[in-house]
């Protein structure tokens, strides 16, 4: 997932040379490399914690904390909770938890129990001390089940809204049973639970040398990333299940006209795209020939800061459950899924996901669709878009509607009706935005925004995104956050140019059991070239660089 890199720093870092077999020499073509032109996105605010501290205290062991899931548990008490009656419409809230996870316990518990009870769902809370079913592999999990099944919550849980939204749509959509396939990725196996690192490497930026092999310089850089990691081994194909977490490992390699390297570094968390939980202060250089050894440095460095965001607060932290956790059924916990109520035809009804999207109604307590700011540090020149429109066509589907599967729990038996995953390959669509609606909230501002000099609205009264493909991190469902990047055009001033903007999609489902889709999404563009507006007698980039987030909800067409 790519990042905005940092500016390279003129300092050679430590190397592991012990530990490597060398490259061999790769030249280059010349060019530079995308170092960073897009962030990706989350919905719209602002993350607490995400940004680790400077790589000098990430030299330091992994934290003891991040335990390989090998210690013993506790004693366990064999006597079955008692169970607890749900209605079978409303539903149960399961939240796993370990006895050490106070900061959740009196932190976000508290508000992920009131917005269930706000929407009739009852909550239990079951220590994972005494045992825990197969699916939980670690602390917090929380799930969520009824006569359809069981789901499991694929997000922070620092984020209340998202469990709300994730209570709404699993009431009314079984899960899908579909696992996440990724290939070329690190694996790191913590007790019950993997982490899975998927590496992204951009292409070398700076003085590139003659002949250079970008192909074969990407995989020998991967190949010697995971040697300076001690944890995460490399696996072809791996099936991510739904108690394993992913963390993005960016590199962004740059390489100076006096043959020094510089490797920019970022990771970010599965569940938020936009800033990522750690991005290096200062890159790990080195000298081009031993370009092995900064790429192995770096390897360790990111491997560090994995394991420093699975022990912190921020929404993203976790505790592995130990591989020796004994298997305690959900009966045993006094937690069968409860029948179907008898004639309701419940049990038959699935939510799909239909072809054709176009924009939901804004209710009072959404926030803007569209927000725009120039770059830091001129952010505070900021506005927003008060009218836009959107569509979204998914390509037809290759088969049936809907899949039906049987399942059966340990005493109780219910038929579901899974709602089918989407593929975004060969969608299409559209965003267009009013310009005459742009705002920065001063009539003197707006005016000038809407004038000749910049946007000249009365001549040229829209801009518009014209997707023309995607590229997703897995097939649209319910219940998952779908990382893409949407490549289009973008035309404003009667100008057209390429245009990639990093989003992700939600498919949720609303209170009257209808599907949404939330995206939300970030892009930037220049303003001098190509579009000839002058914003501030500032340096550039940041005077003509103006940012864009969004985030808005589609509903089905017609």
């Amino acid at each position: 997932m790519p990042s905005r890199a940092p500016a390279a720093a003129r300092r050679p870092g430590p190397t592991r040379a012990s530990q490597l077999v060398r490259f061999g020499r790769l030249g280059g073509l010349g060019g530079l490399g995308l170092l960073g032109l897009l962030g990706l996105l989350g919905l719209l605010g602002t993350l607490p914690g995400c940004q680790s501290d400077e790589e000098g205290t990430a030299l330091d062991p992994l934290p003891a904390s991040v335990s390989d899931g090998t210690d013993s548990p506790r004693d366990v008490d064999t006597d079955p909770l008692p169970a607890e009656l749900t209605d079978p419409l409303l539903g149960r809230l399961v939240v796993f938890v370990s006895d050490t996870e106070q900061t959740f316990l009196a932190r976000d518990l508290p508000a992920i129990r009131a917005g269930a009870e706000d929407l009739g769902v009852a909550v239990s809370v079951r220590s994972t001390a005494h045992g825990a079913p197969p699916e939980i592999g670690l602390t917090p999990m929380i799930v969520f089940q009824n006569h359809r099944g069981r789901s499991i919550y694929q997000g922070r849980t620092t984020t209340p809204s998202r469990v709300r939204n994730f209570l709404r749509t699993a009431r009314h959509v079984p899960p899908s049973g579909q696992a996440l396939s990724r290939d070329d990725v690190g694996v790191w196996r913590l007790g019950r639970t993997h982490v899975v690192a998927p590496i992204k490497i951009t292409a070398l930026g700076g003085a590139v040398p003659d002949g250079h092999d970008a192909e074969a310089f990407t995989v020998e850089a991967r190949a010697a990333l995971l040697v300076g990691m001690s944890r995460f081994e490399s696996e072809d194909v791996f099936i991510q299940g739904p108690s394993d977490r992913a963390f993005y490992l960016d590199v962004h390699p740059w390489r100076s006209e006096g043959g020094e390297l510089y490797l920019s570094l970022a990771v970010f968390s599965q569940f938020h795209c936009k800033e990522p939980v750690f991005i290096s202060q200062e890159p790990v250089s080195g000298d081009w020939d031993d370009r092995a050894e900064v790429f192995a440095e770096a390897g360790h460095r990111l491997e560090l800061a994995v394991a420093a965001a699975i022990t912190n607060g921020a929404g993203d932290g976790f505790e592995p459950l130990a591989s020796a956790t004994p298997d305690r059924s959900w009966d045993h916990l006094g937690l069968p899924l409860p029948e179907a109520p008898a004639g309701s035809g419940l049990a038959a009804r699935p939510v799909s996901l239909p072809d054709r999207w176009v924009l939901a109604a804004a209710t009072p307590t959404d926030p803007p669709r569209l927000l725009f700011h120039l770059a830091a540090p001129l952010d505070s020149y900021a506005g927003e878009a008060r009218q836009l429109t959107a569509e979204l066509a998914l390509a037809p589907r290759a088969a049936a509607a809907a899949t039906v599967a049987a399942t059966t729990a340990t005493t109780t038996s219910a038929t579901t009706v899974a709602a089918p995953s989407r593929s975004l390959a060969g969608a299409t669509g559209a965003v267009e935005v009013s310009v005459a609606s742009l705002t920065m909230g001063e009539p003197d501002l707006d005016e000038a925004l809407q004038g000749s000099i910049f946007l000249a609205s009365s001549r040229w009264p829209t801009a518009r995104f014209d997707l023309e493909s995607i590229e997703a991190d897995g097939p649209l469902a319910f219940g998952r956050l779908l990382p893409a990047r949407a490549h289009g055009r973008f035309t404003m001033k009667g100008l057209s140019i390429p245009l990639d903007v990093l989003c992700e999609f939600e498919p949720v489902v609303d209170e009257d059991g209808t599907p949404r889709v939330v995206v939300s999404g970030w892009f930037e563009i220049r303003l001098r070239d190509p579009f000839g507006i002058t914003t501030l007698d500032e340096p550039a980039p940041a005077n003509d660089t103006m940012e864009f987030d969004f985030a808005f909800v589609l509903r089905p067409a017609g």
